[in-house]
């Protein structure tokens, strides 16, 4: 443990303080955010991880030249990185560093604090390093020994600067510390831009191609972010360190004062796209194709199953253009083991008075249920088309019509806040890939490849042609297992 007594024993003995902060990253991290800040850096098993991942690229004890480290937001990582920059001077006083962020001021404001380490009289005592006089801006600053770091926001220029030495040993790294601000991962352009910069940029700074290193730092956004494109193309050149904020398994939290499990699950429940991604490190697939057609099951009809629960849920239309949507109507069943079934689906575009008749239709082909379980309710979306259906049935045809408000939903405050398709889509996604959601026989079969074919081409922007068949399964899916949804009278 650091305090009063070890500091003045460490400036007692320079020499013995540099041996022993040298070769321990951890007490480097110890000594000085104590001597900085007169505070004890809190320590989790899994920085200690990162701390153990990190020293053996420096000592070169790594199989992988570069390093990935995957982990949630505000668990410490960008302090843990400021100490790395500062500890590669007290290991070569002519260590080149590069650091890059996606803000300006998080750059700055790390260059500022790594200054101060190098300039505090503990670091100039222990290590005999002195800033270059004439070197001393804020983004760019030098060592008189040679050595120099240089810090710039994702897509600064970098001309003439480059990061490690041009020699075998140990001499600094280029640090990127999330490249890409979390709300900004719906941007394609954005996370091309930092992939781009990546290959086109930073990996040319290396003074020695073969072992000046590389360290990303970073929660995931996005399949296509930079660690995704790294993890699919360069994988052979990295070592990984992926830290789930919660693991599932066990309901074990991975900081458990910084972000309880309760609080985890509640966000998978509310953002599960957020969750899996930032909290995870297994981001949900944005960009292209948002649902992965593998995540369906698939089960067969001919076999019994019993069912707890069974309604139908419907997308329409009342438009028979080539270019306009098509009706869309679902009958589902819930297992009893949380299984939820595809029994049947009819679509095609009608005018008014054929889409009535066609929910009629439907109707009394599942009007009995499927095994005994009768249908709760014929579910329709409350606006447009589906308005004046649901008022002109409620009138005539004894059919329980439930009006569904798919664009509406309460926040944890209990307001009723608005949902696009992307994030409904969001919310659907845990179940389908957790394997809950099932189509009828095989991939090859009319019904199930035709939602297959819809998945697939689902866009995050919102630009596929047709979402008739995903509407009401996401629809579905809420009924099923949301907790305002039909599943909540059942549990």
């Amino acid at each position: 443990m650091i305090n009063e007594e070890v500091i003045k024993q460490f400036e007692a003995n320079p020499g013995v303080a540099h041996q022993i902060l040298g070769s321990s990253f951890e007490q480097f991290i110890r000594f000085f955010h104590w001597y900085m800040y007169h505070q004890e850096f809190i320590f989790k098993p899994f920085h200690l991880m990162i701390i153990r991942k990190v020293e053996d690229i420096a000592f070169g004890r790594n199989a992988k030249r570069n390093l990935m480290i995957n982990i949630p937001p505000r668990f410490g990582k960008s302090a843990m990185m400021k100490y790395l920059c500062a500890w590669c001077y007290m290991l070569n006083p002519q260590s080149n560093c590069i650091y890059t962020s996606y803000s300006e001021d998080l750059v700055s404001n790390f260059s500022k604090d790594i200054r101060e380490i190098i300039e505090s009289p503990a670091f100039k005592s222990f290590t005999g390093i002195k800033l270059n006089k004439a070197k001393t801006g804020a983004d760019y600053w030098a060592t008189e020994q040679g050595g120099g770091f240089r810090a710039a926001p994702l897509g600064g220029a970098l001309t003439g600067f480059g990061f490690g030495i041009s020699g075998d040993s140990f001499g600094g790294v280029c640090l990127i510390d999330d490249p890409v601000k979390a709300s900004n991962v719906k941007s394609q352009a954005e996370l091309q831009n930092t992939v781009d910069y990546y290959l086109n940029t930073l990996k040319s700074r290396a003074n020695n191609q073969a072992k000046s290193p590389i360290i990303c730092i970073m929660q995931r956004l996005a399949i296509e972010d930079l660690a995704g494109y790294i993890l699919d193309n360069e994988k052979e050149d990295w070592d990984l360190v992926k830290l789930p904020a919660l693991d599932e398994d066990t309901g074990i939290a991975l900081w458990e004062e910084k972000f309880s499990a309760k609080d985890l699950l509640k966000l998978k429940k509310l953002s599960p796209f957020v969750f899996y991604g930032q909290y995870q490190q297994e981001p949900i697939v944005i960009g292209g194709s948002v649902y992965k057609t593998e995540w369906f099951k698939f089960y067969n009809p001919n076999e019994h199953f019993d069912y707890q629960l069974s309604f139908i849920a419907a997308d329409t239309a009342q438009k028979k253009g080539e270019g306009n949507d098509f009706t869309v109507m679902q009958y589902w069943a819930k297992t009893y083991d949380n299984k939820l079934h595809l029994i049947d689906m009819v679509r095609g575009k009608f005018d008014a008075m054929e889409l009535k008749e066609q929910i009629k239709l439907f109707w009394q082909k599942w009007a009995g249920g499927i095994n005994g379980c009768t249908p709760y309710g014929f579910y329709i979306e409350d606006k447009s088309s589906g308005i004046g259906v649901i008022q002109e049935i409620k009138k005539t045809d004894p059919i329980p019509v439930i009006p569904i408000e798919r664009n509406r939903h309460k926040d944890e405050k209990g307001m009723w806040v608005s949902m696009d398709k992307f994030s409904r889509a969001m919310t659907a996604i845990p179940y389908i890939a957790n394997g809950w959601v099932y189509l009828p026989f095989d991939e090859k079969y009319d019904i199930s490849s035709s939602i297959l074919a819809e998945a697939a081409a689902f866009k995050a922007d919102l630009s596929h042609k047709h979402d008739d068949q995903i509407d009401p399964m996401n629809d579905a899916i809420d009924i099923a297992f949301g907790a305002t949804g039909l599943s909540s009278i059942f549990i």
